[in-house]
């Protein structure tokens, strides 16, 4: 069974997707990244087979959460602002929606 690493095992549960949230959807993510496909594809980059897959993992156990919970959790990991607990489950499901084909 994938678990998250040890090393984020202070952020709890959604530990992988909280972590890579906290590194993409930074306050510099639009200046570095140019836009947002690639504030995407680095959401994504940098993780192995077993990351990649718990991280899809989580991204789909969060969507079968209300929208408070995901909002409280974007909230809390990203310095990023969305229009309403509706566009960010829109934007999680947009993360999912990348995630890399299965190994």
């Amino acid at each position: 069974m994938l678990k998250d690493p040890d090393c984020l095992a202070e952020h709890g549960e959604f530990a992988t997707l909280k972590n890579a949230i906290a590194c993409s959807f930074h306050q510099d993510a639009l200046a570095i990244h140019g836009d947002m496909d690639s504030i995407v594809k680095d959401f994504w980059d940098g993780h192995g087979n077993e990351s990649a897959t718990l991280l899809t993992i989580q991204l789909q156990a969060i969507l079968q959460r209300d929208n408070e919970t995901i909002q409280a959790l974007w909230d809390q990991y990203s310095d990023w602002m969305t229009g309403s607990p509706d566009d960010t489950r829109a934007l999680f499901q947009i993360l999912l929606a990348a995630s890399p084909p299965a190994a």
